[in-house]
């Protein structure tokens, strides 16, 4: 993926974490094979929540200290990112 194309996995994360606080990034799987695409990836202690967007786009949530601040609930914040990712990427 080059180019516009791209660009709009970054933006979605960018608008996932102004909206939840929330770092998450975008694969593309092919096979067995994961392929980033684009977004906010950090290494935490804590494994990221994976979530199928569609059959071949993945997205990864690393819930960080930020997420609570933004809801009394994490299950929220999550719903949330995931919603917001769903309606941009499909």
């Amino acid at each position: 993926m080059h180019g516009k194309a791209a660009n709009i996995y970054e933006e979605t994360a960018d608008l996932i974490e102004a909206r939840t606080g929330l770092n998450v990034w975008f694969v593309e799987i092919v096979g067995k094979r994961k392929s980033f695409l684009g977004g906010k990836f950090q290494q935490s202690f804590t494994p990221p929540i994976e979530v199928e967007i569609s059959p071949r786009i993945h997205m990864f949530i690393e819930v960080n200290e930020a997420a609570p601040e933004k809801s009394t609930d994490r299950s929220e914040v999550i719903e949330e990112a995931i919603s917001i990712a769903k309606s941009k990427l499909l």
